[in-house]
């Protein structure tokens, strides 16, 4: 039976300097972004609360009682979210990192080890990596220095 071997990394921080600056911007987008929404979303808010003073609705109207707890509900949904969001943005920015990261290392590491022509051999990145590009280029070379 002929059993296929697979170079699977567990390691998901190879580079972490890399890795935890890419998380850092992608958390940096994330955050002016929820500024945005949530600054939207206090616009919105006083917006209602001016027309129902334009109104002369008296304070303790029950407009002004909706809007107050509309209010608190929308703040319950946007720290959820943003709980939500900053984790699902860290893991995938760690993820991501990790298939850009992960081939530069293989190929650092593989240079790095090189004693002689002898020790050329072709290298392999996963599927989901990126610069696939560098492999084959680096597979060429192999096959050229090998002639």
């Amino acid at each position: 039976m002929n059993k296929k071997t697979f170079n699977i990394r567990t390691k998901y921080l190879i580079n972490p300097s890399f890795q935890i600056t890419f998380v850092i911007y992608f958390l940096i987008i994330g955050i002016i972004s929820l500024m945005i929404f949530y600054s939207s979303n206090l616009y919105f808010f006083k917006t209602l609360t001016n027309e129902g003073l334009q109104l002369d609705l008296p304070a303790d109207h029950v407009y002004f009682e909706l809007l107050v707890s509309q209010k608190h509900l929308m703040n319950k949904i946007f720290l959820t979210t943003s709980v939500i969001f900053f984790t699902l943005i860290s893991l995938l920015g760690i993820f991501i990192s990790h298939h850009i990261a992960g081939p530069i290392h293989k190929m650092t590491k593989k240079i790095n080890s090189f004693n002689g022509i002898d020790d050329l051999c072709e290298i392999q990145f996963r599927k989901r990596d990126f610069f696939k590009e560098l492999a084959e280029s680096f597979n060429a070379l192999v096959v050229k220095i090998k002639r």
